[in-house]
């Protein structure tokens, strides 16, 4: 079995924070993490589309696929009631 239950996935590439204390170190140096679903500006773009993010202390592990496919639907059907996307309707 594996990490992910039935579903039989690879995975080629795991860093674990809390094994490692000296990687987690390493990548505790803040660098640029870029914002996804901005407007774009280039006037502002450093300022409004980034910011600093440390990888080891923002998360526990990071986890890499180097393939992966889209989410397929489970086939539940419609259900009644208020939309999921409600009230943005989208």
């Amino acid at each position: 079995m594996s990490l992910f239950g039935s579903i039989n996935v690879a995975i080629p590439f795991l860093l674990d924070f809390a094994r490692d204390p000296l990687l987690a170190q390493r990548l505790a140096e803040p660098r640029l993490e870029r914002f996804i679903g901005v407007i774009y500006r280039p006037e502002t773009e450093l300022q409004s589309h980034y910011a600093d993010s440390s990888l080891s202390r923002q998360f526990d592990a990071y986890l890499w696929f180097d393939e992966t496919r889209a989410v397929e639907e489970i086939g539940v059907g419609g259900q009644l009631g208020v939309p999921d996307t409600y009230p943005f309707g989208l």
